[in-house]
């Protein structure tokens, strides 16, 4: 059986990595921001679909990103009430 230390210590290392991955998560964001400005100064001027589907397509990543991290948040707020109950 395990012991409520070691249960603790694991949800511990696990909102470690959870929080490592909002920060990767976070990363991703900013760079995919960057892409989708570039993208849209590229644009600016021209009706060109490609250029509209991918601007699309880069919104719909960050939504996703975004939807990401705040699920992360909610297991890891999740985890910590736990453990603060164990």
């Amino acid at each position: 059986m395990v012991s409520a230390g070691d249960l603790k210590a694991a949800i511990v290392a696990a909102n470690d990595s959870a929080e490592q991955a909002i920060q990767s998560l976070a990363m991703a964001r900013d760079q995919t921001e960057g892409a989708l400005q570039a993208l849209i100064q590229a644009a600016q001027g021209s009706t060109h679909l490609d250029l509209e589907s991918s601007q699309r397509a880069l919104n719909q990543v960050l939504t996703s990103i975004g939807e990401c991290q705040a699920e992360l948040q909610q297991v890891m707020q999740g985890a910590n009430a736990y453990a603060e109950g164990l």
